[in-house]
């Protein structure tokens, strides 16, 4: 997804109308819909603000990452787990529509340990 859709999808996720957002980040109603309709693009301090106030990260709201909390850090040792985990010789015996739901679940599985373990392990003045 684009960067436009991306704070569109947000912004509506979290329930926010666009004057409601332009309020929380400085800026106007049109300036996010502008921003939405991909007729502009927000400067990296805008980026950053939104990224805050919706708490998620700047890669997954430029599109660098599926998952909100994942910097392009986390993504990479995500798909190094799942590849290998799918590079185990016993693989080969299932199907191709078999391994790709093995993928699909080892992805879920990385994810979600990822997530609980940065939640874990993040020390308390760093969590936002």
């Amino acid at each position: 997804m684009s960067l436009g859709n991306n704070i569109k999808a947000v912004r509506k996720e979290k329930k926010l109308s666009q004057v409601e957002l332009g309020k929380a980040v400085g800026v106007s109603r049109s300036t996010i819909a502008n921003w939405e309709k991909g007729k502009a693009s927000p400067a990296t301090t805008y980026i950053s603000k939104l990224a805050n106030f919706f708490n998620i990260t700047t890669d997954y709201l430029l599109g660098y990452t599926p998952t909100p909390q994942f910097t392009r850090k986390d993504e990479r040792d995500v798909q190094k787990i799942v590849k290998n985990l799918l590079d185990d010789p016993n693989i080969n015996k299932y199907d191709e529509e078999d391994v790709r739901l093995l993928q699909a679940s080892f992805e879920k599985v990385a994810r979600t340990s990822k997530l609980l373990a940065k939640k874990k392990f993040t020390p308390k003045k760093y969590r936002k």
